[in-house]
């Protein structure tokens, strides 16, 4: 991406999250980079418009996926469901294979193992595998 380009996206991000250039600015970096951005601040302030926008902005794929302490290692990855007309199972891809996430963790006390395992797979290999690998 150009820096011309750049800077109309970030013109662009700065109109809708107001007064919050400077993590606008990081947020861009962060992803165009393709590094990970850990956001944490008080509900409410606009961490969810923020990735929301950046992904509207740069025509990428977005999902929020929300941390609960009874989610299990499918509602990360997808599951495959057995259609009975062609007699095959079909995957139904779970939000880890978006091209922008953001997870949120509810209550951090009751934090799942099941999940972890498969976002530190896609943290560190940038692939999720489910019978085969999917980059």
């Amino acid at each position: 991406m150009a820096a011309q380009d750049t800077a109309q996206v970030l013109s662009v991000i700065n109109n809708i999250i107001v007064g919050q250039d400077k993590t606008c600015r990081l947020a861009l970096t962060c992803l165009l980079a393709q590094v990970h951005l850990l956001i944490e601040d008080l509900p409410g302030v606009g961490k969810t418009t923020l990735a929301h926008t950046l992904a509207k902005v740069l025509g990428l794929d977005f999902q929020r996926l929300q941390f609960t302490s009874d989610m299990l290692p499918a509602d990360v990855l997808g599951v495959s469901i057995f259609n009975r007309d062609d007699q095959q199972f079909h995957f139904h891809p779970g939000p880890i294979f978006s091209q922008l996430i953001l997870p949120t963790e509810q209550h951090k006390p009751f934090r799942n193992i099941g999940y972890k395992s498969a976002k530190l797979r896609h943290h560190m290999f940038r692939s999720v595998m489910i019978k085969r690998c999917h980059p």
